[in-house]
């Protein structure tokens, strides 16, 4: 006989099919008895885990995300600071300039 027909035999047997929904209750039961345990003991279930494990990456996510726009606001700034540093120079030499024509005479072009 080949495997398939054993197995197929077995699963087509009344005693084995009221075997299987028999251990599936009891795994059923074991599990809610665990559960209700747990909940008595105040200590968390692999589901009450599993949600705060999702909600801990949910939030790592945000955070990172926030930490990456503060980094392109931080970046925005030193490219506003590099920018205005060169206007500073420039009013400087404008000064320097006006006080370079002063000592200048500038010839009269009215005649």
């Amino acid at each position: 006989m080949s495997l398939f027909r054993i197995v197929n035999d077995v699963l087509s047997s009344p005693l084995a099919k009221s075997a299987i929904v028999l251990a599936t209750q009891a795994r059923d039961s074991a599990l809610h008895g665990q559960d209700a345990a747990l909940g008595f003991l105040n200590l968390p279930t692999a589901d009450n885990v599993d949600r705060i494990l999702r909600q801990v990456r949910g939030l790592s996510q945000r955070l990172e995300h926030l930490e990456n726009t503060l980094d392109d606001i931080a970046d925005s700034m030193v490219i506003l600071a590099a920018n205005s540093q060169p206007v500073q120079n420039n009013s400087r030499s404008a000064e320097h300039l006006d006080v370079l024509v002063d000592g200048v005479a500038v010839p009269d072009h009215r005649r």
